[in-house]
Formats: structure tokens, sequence, C-alpha cells
């Protein structure tokens, strides 16, 4: 949101809205893959653990349940981390790679372990479906180049973001003016006069 509003008073001054708007448009593409991916993987990842008898019927029997709610877990804690991105429109890049990965990891089980015969036929059709995310992932190349500037301006030369994504060389530059703003006023001014204070006035007689 940040950049957002850095964005948009930037195009009011240089009289550049369409860009601005581009930019949002762009974010919403791919706010749209991570509600995809997240919500799909969520509910993957709940299914087994809250009805593993469904679950079984679906895709067969298994022996290792341990295995199975294992995998569950890993897979519904990472869709709701991607769901929490998608919902503070804090989709980076780093969200782009993790979720292209994940969707590229799973297919490869998927197929192998599926040509192997260790797990149901069914499992193609997850693989198919993960190749659909990385396909909405990948397909806007304008959105990838977008967010991967966005990272890089809000990482900057130290490659670490600060607070609001403000780089931490932006932060000391901006210290350092302050101070050399003090230093130059106190200058001005001078040491300050050393008044005496007055004497308290004697408490009257009898107290």
């Amino acid at each position: 949101m940040g950049y957002f509003r850095g964005s948009s008073s930037t195009s009011r001054r240089c009289g550049s809205t369409p860009a601005f708007r581009s930019d949002v448009e762009t974010t919403t593409r791919l706010r749209t893959a991570a509600w995809i991916q997240g919500v799909y993987y969520l509910f993957s990842g709940l299914w087994p653990l809250l009805h593993m008898d469904s679950f079984l019927g679906v895709i067969g029997a298994r022996g290792e349940l341990w295995l199975t709610r294992a995998l569950s877990l890993l897979v519904g804690a990472s869709g709701l981390a991607i769901l929490l991105a998608a919902r503070s429109r804090r989709v980076t890049r780093e969200i782009v790679i993790f979720g292209v990965i994940l969707a590229f990891g799973l297919t490869f089980i998927d197929v192998y372990y599926s040509s192997l015969g260790t797990i149901s036929d069914v499992y193609l059709v997850d693989a198919v479906v993960q190749l659909v995310l990385v396909g909405i992932w990948l397909g806007d190349r304008k959105a990838l180049v977008a967010v991967t500037a966005r990272s890089a301006r809000s990482a900057g030369p130290s490659g670490q973001p600060g607070p609001e994504g403000v780089p931490r060389a932006a932060r000391a530059d901006r210290f350092l003016s302050r101070l050399a703003l003090v230093r130059r006023r106190r200058a001005r001014t001078g040491p300050h006069d050393k008044r005496e204070t007055p004497p308290r006035e004697k408490k009257a007689e009898g107290r």
C-alpha cells in the first residue's frame, strides 16, 4: 500500500496516471493467482486432516497415514501463507517464486510416483491442476517484470528493506540530513545564555 501511495503521488506530479493504473491492474492479476493457489492448497491440506475417510475413498487406501497428514499440513500451511499475502496486497517476488516452485515440485511428485505405482493415478489430475497454477503465475510476463522491479526498488542497494519498504541506506541518509540540520540551527543561534535564576522570595516571618 505504501508503494501505491508513493506511485500515486508521483503520477499526479508527472501526469502519468495511466502508468499507475497499469501497475494496479498488474498487481491485481498476481493477487488473483495467489488467491486461486492459496484456496486450492488450503482445501487440499485441510481435507485429509478433517475427514480422512472421504479422502482415502477418492485416492485409494494408503498404509502410511502419518505421511499423508504431514504432507497435508505442509500444503495447507503453504496455502494459508499465500492467501495472507494476497489478502494484505503483498504479493512480492518471493511469493511468486514460492508458489511456482511449490507447484512444480508437487507436479513432479504426482507424475513420478504415479508412474511407479506408488500412488494412485488420481494424482495425475492434481498434476494438471498444478501446471495450470504455474501457467497462471507465469502467463503474464508484464506482471512478473513489474513485481520484480518493485521488489528491487523496495530492497534498495543493501538488499534489505526497512519498515514500509524504505531501504536502510535511505533511512541512514535521512538521519544524517536531520542531524546536519540540527547542527546548523545550533550554530546560528549560538550558545544559550546562562541566566542566573532569581533568588527565591524570603518566606514570611513566623512561618
